[in-house]
C-alpha cells in the first residue's frame, strides 16, 4: 500500500478468534503507518459478537488515543449489539458499522444519531445470506451507507458490480427506483 499510487486506508483487524489483548500489537502497526502521507489506518474491532462490551470499550478508547478510525462487523440483530454500545455510550462518530442486516430501525437510528458511519456490501450479503442489503432502511434512517466489496473471493473487486447489486436489490425490495425515474434524470 506505501508503494500504490493512490490513497489508502489500511483497517487493521488484530485479535479475530481470540479474547486476549490486542493493543500492543495494534500500536506496533500504527508505528509503521503514521498516516501522514497516501497511507493511512484504522482498527477493525472484533466486536459484540466475537468479544465482551468491556473489551470493545477498551480498543475503543486506545484507538481514540491511537488516533484511529475503527470499523466492526455487525450483522447480528438478535442480541441488539448497537443498543448494548449505545446504552454503554460506545457509538462514536469514528466508528464505521459494516453490513447491519437486519438491525432493528431503532438501531439504525441511534447509529445516525451518534454520527456513525455504515458500509454495506450487497454481492456479499446476498450470497452469504446475511439478508437484503439494508440500504433504503439505512436512507430512511437519515444514514447514507457507502458501498464495499468486502470479501474479493465471494463478489470479486468490482465496485461498479456492487453499484449495480445495491440498485437492483433495492429496486427489487420496495420500487423505489423506477425505470421511468432513470429515464428522466438522464435527460
Amino acid at each position: 500500500l506505501r508503494d500504490s499510487p493512490g490513497r489508502s486506508i489500511f483497517c487493521y483487524g488484530a485479535g479475530y478468534g481470540t479474547s486476549h489483548p490486542v493493543e500492543a500489537e495494534v500500536r506496533r502497526v500504527r508505528s509503521q503507518v503514521p498516516g501522514d502521507g497516501l497511507l493511512t489506518m484504522s482498527w477493525g474491532l472484533r466486536g459484540l459478537e466475537m468479544t465482551s462490551l468491556d473489551i470493545v470499550a477498551d480498543e475503543l478508547a486506545a484507538a481514540e488515543g491511537m488516533d484511529l478510525r475503527t470499523s466492526v462487523h455487525v450483522d447480528s440483530a438478535e442480541s441488539r449489539p448497537i443498543e448494548q454500545l449505545n446504552s454503554a455510550g460506545l457509538l462514536r462518530e469514528t466508528t464505521t458499522f459494516v453490513h447491519g442486516n437486519g438491525i432493528s430501525d431503532e438501531e439504525m437510528t441511534m447509529l445516525a444519531n451518534a454520527g456513525c458511519t455504515v458500509t454495506i456490501s450487497p454481492d456479499v450479503e446476498i450470497k452469504m445470506g446475511f439478508g437484503w442489503p439494508e440500504t433504503g432502511r439505512l436512507r430512511a434512517a437519515g444514514l447514507m451507507p457507502a458501498l464495499s466489496v468486502d470479501d474479493c473471493p465471494a463478489a470479486a473487486g468490482d465496485m461498479f458490480a456492487t453499484m449495480r447489486t445495491a440498485f437492483a436489490a433495492q429496486r427489487g425490495l420496495d420500487g423505489t427506483l423506477k425505470s421511468r425515474d432513470m429515464l428522466e434524470a438522464a435527460t
